[in-house]
């Protein structure tokens, strides 16, 4: 029986090109597999990332809104307090060391007030002193300077109140300097009497050896009642176990304030919690600018807390 004969068929040259194409590309489709992965977890990645950062921002943005709102309803709350005080009781307030007056408000929130008199220092611009004792005021000015350089008001009105004028003030009334210490002396005695007024000045005056012209000077840059006070208010919410500070400056007249700045207290000193330079403020609520009884702000705020004001309760 013969052989059959095996035919070997040779495959042509663009059979051999294909064959190793497709073994290229098998081996090639693997990489391409892992970088479409790599790629498309990067994006998924960044995609989370911004999402991430969005919601951050728009949560400050939120806690930051929600800040200012409380601060500025805090300030509203107290305004419409202050608006309904006549100078003796702020004054009254003000000889006190305790707590001047306490709202409790809603959700455990509580707001303590103290009362200051603000207006013991002159000012840099004495704009409401009249022409005749505006040389006098100025002198006052130089000899404080000389000493105490930088303590003195930049707001309100130019009379000083003799209820609150500290020492070195007293003592620069007077050009002779034992005239001005005595007179501080008889003056920081006396108010810490009760009854000290006009006629109490007008004695010590005298008793301290001033000549009459030298008296009159000195009365007629003085005020026993002041309008510019100082509104130290400690906001605490008991439920969140957080408290807050402000000071308030304000001119108060009769049915009318007049908010001069309105500041958050940040890094105080547990000490003095309400020193008068304070290691930090809050810029964003600080409100340097005059605010007369009709300001849109203020306005805002009183209807954000009408209802609020309408149910707290007030205890002293």
């Amino acid at each position: 029986m013969p052989r059959r004969r095996h035919h070997h068929i040779r495959r042509s040259r663009p059979s051999r090109l294909r064959a190793i194409l497709d073994q290229f590309r098998r081996g090639f489709a693997m990489p391409m597999v892992l970088l479409l992965l790599v790629v498309s977890g990067m994006t998924i990645v960044v995609i989370m990332q911004r999402q991430t950062s969005q919601t951050h921002l728009v949560e400050e943005m939120l806690a930051e809104y929600e800040t200012h709102h409380a601060a500025f309803g805090v300030r509203s709350i107290v305004r419409k307090w202050l608006i309904n005080k006549r100078g003796r009781d702020l004054a009254e307030y003000a000889a006190k060391d305790g707590v001047s007056y306490r709202f409790i408000l809603p959700d455990e929130v509580y707001v303590s007030i103290w009362i200051k008199d603000s207006q013991g220092l002159p000012t840099t611009a004495p704009t409401d002193i009249g022409a005749a004792h505006l040389p006098y005021y100025r002198e006052v000015l130089s000899r404080i300077q000389k000493t105490h350089d930088g303590e003195l008001r930049s707001r309100g009105s130019a009379m000083i109140s003799m209820a609150s004028a500290p020492d070195y003030v007293l003592r620069a009334l007077v050009a002779d300097e034992e005239q001005g210490a005595r007179l501080a002396d008889r003056v920081v005695t006396a108010r810490e009497r009760r009854g000290f007024d006009r006629d109490e000045l007008m004695d010590q005056l005298r008793r301290s050896g001033l000549a009459d012209d030298e008296i009159a000077r000195v009365v007629g840059i003085s005020t026993f009642d002041p309008v510019l006070w100082r509104v130290n208010v400690l906001a605490e919410d008991r439920k969140h176990r957080s408290e807050r500070r402000f000071v308030m400056q304000a001119e108060i007249f009769a049915g009318s304030i007049s908010v001069r700045s309105w500041e958050e207290m940040i890094g105080t000193d547990p000490e003095d919690p309400f020193a008068e330079n304070p290691p930090k403020t809050n810029p964003e609520i600080d409100d340097t600018a005059d605010q007369s009884d009709n300001n849109p702000a203020d306005e805002d705020a009183d209807q954000d807390n009408a209802s609020e004001n309408r149910d707290q309760k007030h205890s002293r």
